[in-house]
């Protein structure tokens, strides 16, 4: 019986030994496919977490694009709003020197009617001067002439009685004579 009581467990633990390796062999094989599960798990996780990174960096690479094209059109944009804003500032300098320049041209025509209207004022005085002038003078040449006239009639009222004495003194010396 001693044998039964070494032998028995002999036994138990062979067979126990048996389903042991049995169970390591397995537990051993679950245990490198499940490393191996977990090391295909990470793989497929870095390859996937690879992708995603390509696939947002793709994304992030055409968001930039779409932002610097619209960035370069807001900045297209914006040039062609300060240029729009230049030109319509240089345009309305322009209009308002040729608004001035026109202002100073239109005081110095005014200024230049002013003084033609003056002149034209001057010029009507002038000509009712020398209009009543001539006047004067058309009447002072006719009292003139008249004038002439008389006096011609005069001298010749004169000469009349020159030779008229002229001749009374050539009588009066002649009648003397004899």
């Amino acid at each position: 019986m001693k044998k039964v009581y070494f032998l028995a467990p002999a036994i138990a633990m062979a067979i126990f030994f048996y389903f042991y390796m049995d169970f390591a062999k397995e537990y051993e094989a679950a245990k490198v496919a499940k490393v191996e599960m977990a090391k295909q798990e990470r793989r497929d996780q870095m390859i996937q977490e690879a992708e995603d990174r390509k696939k947002a960096i793709e994304e992030a690479v055409a968001l930039n694009a779409e932002r610097k094209a619209a960035r370069e059109a807001k900045d297209a944009q914006d040039l062609a709003k300060k240029e729009a804003r230049q030109q319509a500032v240089e345009a309305r300098d322009l209009a308002d020197s040729e608004r001035r320049r026109l202002a100073d041209k239109v005081a110095e025509l005014e200024k230049d009617i002013a003084g033609v209207q003056e002149a034209i004022e001057k010029s009507k005085v002038e000509k009712q001067r020398l209009a009543d002038e001539s006047e004067f003078l058309r009447g002072f040449v006719a009292i003139a002439e008249s004038n002439e006239q008389k006096f011609q009639a005069v001298i010749q009222d004169i000469r009349q009685a020159e030779a008229a004495h002229a001749a009374a003194l050539v009588a009066a010396a002649a009648a003397e004579k004899k």
